[in-house]
């Protein structure tokens, strides 16, 4: 009696073809992408244009070297070496043209006085009689102790006449009065940016409040913030 054997399902199993037979077109799209990702080509980019310091200097140079360098050398190597200067000359003076230089900046005016602050300035009279009487004064020092030491300005007319035995031009002293004359008109547009950034701290009437410095407004204004 014969016994039933059924097939087995691996007889007839599919076997793909192997990769390497199969042929694409090269000129494909997935040809040409793999064709790229096998040998890639690195994209070539030319460097950003950097000119040369004193580049006059340097064309100058390169043309002393090309006549000392080409006394065996034939018309080709002249050639050759006049349309590489000639290069150089356009890519800079483009550059200079696109690039114009600024201008220099203005330099602070100095005035010819002491440095040291404590320097004695000592001032001769003559007399009448002929007695010499000298004055010895650091009226620099006595402002610095007095006033800015304690975070005080000075008066104007204190500060300008210690200027003045200092040794500053009336040029100097000028500007110290311009600014002095416009300090009340500085001050009210300071309150002003104060109401602004700060704004009001109460809703009740304030006082009239008390002269002070502008560090002193600054403090006090974000003290009240704060509470």
């Amino acid at each position: 009696m014969e016994v039933y054997q059924p097939e087995s399902p691996a007889a007839r199993s599919y076997v793909p073809e192997s990769p390497k037979k199969a042929k694409l077109d090269p000129e494909s799209f997935l040809g040409k992408l793999l064709n790229s990702m096998k040998s890639p080509i690195p994209p070539i980019s030319s460097p950003p244009f950097k000119p040369v310091h004193n580049w006059r200097k340097y064309v100058d140079s390169l043309r002393s070297n090309m006549k000392r360098e080409g006394w065996n050398k034939g018309e080709e190597y002249f050639t050759r070496c006049d349309a590489i200067i000639q290069k150089i000359i356009s890519d800079h003076e483009k550059w200079d043209a696109e690039h114009p230089p600024t201008p220099p900046k203005e330099l602070r005016k100095s005035y010819n006085v002491p440095k040291d602050i404590d320097h004695v300035v000592v001032k001769l009279d003559i007399t009448k009689s002929g007695k010499v009487k000298v004055k010895l004064s650091a009226p620099m020092a006595d402002i610095y102790h007095k006033y800015f030491s304690k975070c005080v300005k000075p008066p104007t007319d204190v500060y300008i006449r210690a200027l003045k035995d200092f040794g500053y031009p009336d040029e100097a002293l000028e500007k110290v009065l311009i600014k002095a004359q416009n300090a009340p008109i500085l001050k009210t547009q300071m309150e002003e940016v104060f109401e602004r950034v700060f704004g009001g701290t109460s809703n009740s009437k304030p006082s009239k409040p008390k002269k002070g410095t502008v560090t002193q407004e600054i403090n006090k204004r974000i003290k009240n913030l704060n509470k």
